[in-house]
């Protein structure tokens, strides 16, 4: 082995060790990247962004107050569509349900009372201390129970009617027909039914 391949055969394996290290270490990144990528995708799409006013990805079914029942928003940051010639009504509409819903609990805890249809569908839930919540118009999941069948006007289901159930709402997207007089199809948060739990006696 002459001189010049003694010098050159440990610049070799070193260059090779390193080429091995940097491709590890290139991985390594690509891989917590991606990671972190994914991760920051979905904290994003749980993330409520009031200052872009992204409001379709409130979070449901959590034991505190909702977040868009906050004083920190305005009464159009409930609305996406309002019906023709109906801004002033559904904005009124809105506050009302705003104030009226600012302080109730979640969960509720009440008997189902039924459904009917005066001038818009309503959905009756009766506390025990006689405050009664309506989600008629609301984006609803009542999960396994089948409170109503649709059959032109909804019939009540009487295996539920009467029956107390823990009711677990938030404010969400919801398509319903606003306001009184002139109907026109609305699109805003009402406050809705995001699952039940039927209180076993």
């Amino acid at each position: 082995m002459n001189k010049y391949s003694s010098l050159f055969l440990p610049a070799i394996f070193f260059f090779i060790i390193s080429c091995e290290d940097g491709k590890s270490t290139k991985n390594n990144i690509a891989f917590d990247s991606t990671d972190s990528l994914d991760s920051s995708k979905r904290e994003d799409s749980t993330t409520l962004k009031v200052a872009d006013k992204k409001l379709d990805s409130v979070s449901a079914n959590k034991n505190d107050t909702s977040f868009l029942n906050g004083d920190n928003l305005k009464t159009d940051d409930y609305i996406k569509h309002y019906p023709v010639n109906q801004n002033a009504e559904l904005r009124s509409e809105i506050e009302r349900l705003r104030k009226e819903w600012k302080n109730a609990p979640n969960p509720i805890t009440a008997i189902y009372q039924g459904n009917d249809f005066g001038a818009y569908h309503h959905l009756l839930f009766k506390a025990a201390n006689g405050a009664v919540y309506d989600f008629g118009q609301a984006k609803n999941n009542y999960g396994q129970y089948n409170l109503h069948k649709l059959s032109g006007q909804y019939e009540d289901n009487p295996e539920f009617l009467g029956k107390e159930f823990k009711v677990y709402w938030d404010w969400k997207l919801s398509e319903f027909l606003c306001c009184h007089g002139e109907y026109g199809e609305a699109k805003a948060y009402l406050p809705s039914i995001t699952k039940l739990e039927l209180v076993k006696k």
